[in-house]
């Protein structure tokens, strides 16, 4: 008895160890970045091609269940966003409700993401117009 627990012992990791990782499709990379990247980020800084800094005060709220809160300062006022996000093709797509029709906001390519901090690049608009924005995730 003790022989073959041994036997399992020795046999079951390397079983285990044989087989291969299959790397993720497209469609289950954006699922695991979704995921990854839902929680609240705030904007530190914008810098746009010509090298131009920004700085103002944004914060994202990215629900596991594809909504979104957005709460920006814009002239003073405090100006709060709710729509659904979406990860495709490794951006993330913005989208709201106006009246009875979902509008396409905003999409901005993911080039990093970690535990704490995420770099977008705006994919949109007028080439000059094309930030890239750092966030750090406060929760």
């Amino acid at each position: 008895m003790k022989k073959i627990i041994l036997l399992m012992l020795i046999i079951i990791p390397i079983i285990g160890n044989t087989q291969k990782s299959q790397p993720l499709t497209p469609e289950e990379y954006d699922v695991s970045l979704q995921w990854y990247v839902s929680g609240e980020w705030e904007h530190v800084k914008s810098t746009y091609p010509s090298g131009n800094e920004d700085f103002y005060y944004r914060k994202f709220e990215l629900y596991q269940d594809s909504i979104y809160r957005c709460t920006k300062i814009h002239n003073s006022d405090t100006i709060i966003d709710i729509g659904m996000w979406f990860v495709r093709d490794t951006a993330i797509y913005l989208y709201m409700m106006i009246d009875t029709f979902t509008v396409l906001t905003d999409v901005s390519v993911v080039d990093h993401v970690d535990e704490k901090n995420m770099f977008v690049r705006k994919i949109w608009g007028v080439e000059e117009m094309r930030k890239t924005s750092y966030y750090k995730r406060t929760k």
